[in-house]
């Protein structure tokens, strides 16, 4: 008897598995909080660490959350799940996309396998294929098997390039026909089936006839693939027998699910005849390897032509929290079975689950309520109230998990849900997402001492979860007391990379920066004094600090605040790239001259009067941009609120920024001035044009008109944009006729 493993290869050989469901939609992305499924290693979250909870994880992750808080720590230690449990109900430990190197690999493989048992040189022919329609352990199988035929004392070159042809042509009947190669999206005629060996070639002829069969079963004619399949099962001796019982169950089972019509009943006979030839092979101990997969055959076909009754017997079992929610992939079929049934977007097809099903009441009150909520949060959010509050006298799992949902959709916080929320252990689940919840509910009331203090707390625990830690400095941050205090809870750490088919993750490849919160309130909060003292806050990482400085620097020259700007340039000057410029700067006459030297610095260093998403300086050193790609790009003119997006529609979700500016009017103040700018384009351009009438002799002055005609092609722009390309242009050619710049500037805009 072959291996377990080597019997799923053979299986997956002739079966191609049924296609993974996406769940539809999705999160906008946010990179400091996951909001779809949780940051933390799979083994950790089923066991009940489970972080800040968001309402629009994926419902295995909100099942596995209802379960916990269901049960408790207690609960959970006396009923544990299986290592990476999570993860294979997810879908994601049997992705069906194989990964494209991976595949390729498998591939070669094979046709390396063929040209060894031809005793030909390998031929590494020109893979045209994205990817493979045929599943890598098909190719795998067919590689082992030749190499065991040719091993065979009766291994002829004739015989061995029979075989290859014939699995080739099953190959191109799974989807991986070699013709398309040359002719892609050209339709082709049909192969033909390989044909049956004469009886007398003996072991030969029987592997013919499972390639037949298999051919048979990708070609779609399904009655000759059960029938051929059913004969291999029942041939005493034969090499492939020990899966033909299998194999013709599942060809039986694609038959009936080919032959249903969209939306149509429930097959229940069909099933029971399908469960019924399934269990014929659970009876057979010499099957035993294949027992697991029959199991799970039968589990698909139920779901696949019975999936109501399926649907209602898989959730009737997990909403008891003591039951083992991923024996026989309950909670993995669920997903799938949900997926179909169960559209967020569509209240009557979740109406009546919801109302048979705690659980599914639990997740889809929690989904309604997703980012950015749909028209049903409202009413769900009333719903959970209720549904905690018939349950607030008890200490059942009910009152626990109705809790949870309560807090996290509240928009206000009842004396007795926070009387209850505050009573929460530590130990407990939910303690974190309760926590968080409490926090943000009083921060929108106006307590912000209590915020703080929650804040605070959850911050001084060890960092387990990234995005957890990031939730808690957001709200801290929103609640911040002075500049000083804003600044410590200002830097946020992206998430760390995930590993897809694992779930753990991987070290921070990203330095932590601001979040778009604490950008919104550098850019538009501040005054440049302010920005000035946050400059030299050691709170923050230097590339920042440098940043700030930076921006710092330039916006005060444009406000003429000169003795800001002067200390600004003082604290840029120990970084390389700023020496030359900022000492220039300090040791500047007029205010004109510092208006140049400051401008070149910013188009040379790209530095901004406001810090963009992703703003590399944040977490890069400054370097000079060469000068053929230089650009006044530094600034739109537009309010800052528009520049950078409104707050309501942000993946991060975040509070307002703190009103910590030391003058609020003399913030307001400049921002309307710096609003009223024109682009960079427009007033960097004219100040060039002034300074070519000023300065004629400049050597630099060819480079700054071609900058300036560059910047007129695009981007952001001023009503002149035109006539400001066409001067520039002009007086680069009339005066500079034969110099670099002048060729390469051969259009105005």
């Amino acid at each position: 008897m072959k291996s377990c493993f080597t019997l799923m290869l053979a299986a997956a050989a002739a079966v191609v598995a049924a296609p993974a469901l996406a769940s539809g939609g999705g999160m906008p992305y946010d990179r400091f909080v996951n909001r779809d499924q949780p940051d933390l290693a799979p083994a950790r979250y089923q066991a009940g660490q489970l972080g800040v909870v968001q309402p629009h994880f994926q419902r295995v992750y909100l099942y596995a959350a209802w379960r916990a808080i269901a049960l408790g720590t207690g609960g959970l230690k006396a009923a544990p799940n299986p290592p990476g449990a999570i993860l294979r109900a997810t879908g994601a430990a049997y992705s069906g996309w194989d990964d494209y190197d991976q595949s390729k690999t498998v591939y070669q493989g094979w046709k390396e396998a063929a040209a060894t048992a031809l005793k030909q040189a390998p031929r590494a022919a020109p893979d045209t294929y994205s990817y493979r329609d045929c599943p890598r352990e098909g190719y795998i199988f067919a590689t082992q098997t030749l190499r065991q035929l040719a091993q065979r004392a009766d291994a002829t070159p004739a015989r061995l390039q029979a075989w290859i042809d014939a699995q080739n042509t099953v190959f191109a009947f799974c989807g991986d026909d070699p013709r398309q190669s040359t002719r892609p999206f050209v339709a082709l005629p049909p192969l033909p089936v390989p044909a049956d060996l004469p009886a007398s070639d003996g072991a030969w002829a029987q592997l013919r006839g499972y390639q037949v069969a298999a051919a048979y079963f990708y070609k779609g004619d399904y009655a000759d693939s059960t029938a051929r399949f059913a004969a291999i099962g029942a041939t005493p001796n034969h090499p492939m027998r020990a899966w033909g019982a299998y194999l013709a169950l599942r060809s039986s089972t694609r038959a009936a699910a080919a032959t249903m019509k969209f939306n149509s009943p429930d097959m229940t006979e069909r099933a029971d005849a399908l469960a019924a030839q399934a269990q014929r092979i659970l009876a057979d101990a010499a099957l035993a390897p294949l027992h697991e997969a029959t199991r799970a055959a039968v589990r698909a076909m139920q779901a696949r032509i019975t999936p109501q009754a399926r649907f209602e017997q898989i959730s009737t079992a997990l909403d008891q929290p003591r039951n083992d929610p991923y024996q026989r992939d309950y909670l993995g079929d669920w997903r799938v079975l949900a997926n179909e049934r169960i559209n967020m977007f569509r209240p009557e097809s979740w109406a009546a689950p919801a109302q048979r099903h705690e659980f599914i009441d639990w997740i889809l009150t929690l989904n309604a309520c997703d980012f950015p909520p749909n028209e049903g949060c409202a009413k769900q959010r009333a719903h959970a109230l209720e549904k905690w509050d018939a349950l607030a006298a008890s200490d059942t799992s009910a009152a626990r998990t109705w809790l949870v949902a309560a807090i996290m959709l509240a928009d206000t916080l009842p004396a007795s849900l926070e009387l209850a929320a505050l009573r929460v252990k530590p130990d407990a689940p939910e303690y974190a997402t309760v926590r968080y919840h409490l926090a943000r509910n009083y921060r929108t009331a106006g307590q912000a001492d209590k915020a703080r203090a929650i804040d605070d707390a959850m911050l001084a625990l060890p960092a387990d979860s990234i995005a957890m830690r990031n939730l808690f400095l957001q709200e801290r941050f929103a609640v911040a007391t002075s500049n000083a205090d804003a600044a410590r809870f200002l830097m946020r750490k992206p998430l760390r990379t995930m590993d897809a088919d694992t779930g753990e993750t991987a070290p921070a490849r990203e330095q932590a920066t601001p979040a778009s919160d604490g950008r919104r309130w550098i850019n538009a909060g501040l005054t440049v004094a302010d920005l000035l003292q946050l400059a030299r806050d050691s709170a923050l990482d230097q590339p920042v600090r440098d940043a700030i400085a930076a921006m710092t620097w330039l916006r005060a020259d444009l406000l003429g605040q000169h003795d800001v700007a002067l200390r600004a340039a003082a604290l840029l000057e120990p970084d390389p790239a700023f020496r030359e410029a900022t000492r220039a700067y300090r040791s500047a006459k007029s205010a004109d001259e510092r208006r140049h030297i400051v401008l070149l610095a910013a188009l040379r260093l790209r530095i901004t009067t406001a810090l963009d998403d992703y703003e590399p300086h944040l977490t890069a050193p400054f370097a000079a941009a060469a000068p053929v790609d230089t650009a006044a790009s530094n600034w739109c003119r537009a309010p800052v609120a528009e520049r950078f997006g409104d707050a309501g529609s942000d993946p991060e979700k975040p509070p307002p920024a703190p009103a910590t500016a030391t003058d609020a009017a003399q913030r307001a103040r400049e921002q309307a001035l710096l609003d009223a700018l024109p682009t960079a384009t427009g007033f960097i351009g004219r100040h060039v044009l002034q300074h070519a009438a000023a300065q004629p002799n400049d050597p630099e002055l060819p480079w700054l008109l071609y900058v300036v005609v560059q910047s007129t092609r695009g981007g952001c722009l001023d009503a002149d944009a035109h006539n400001l390309s066409k001067q520039a242009f002009t007086l680069l050619h009339k005066r500079f006729p034969d110099n670099e710049w002048a060729r390469k500037t051969p259009y105005f805009y």
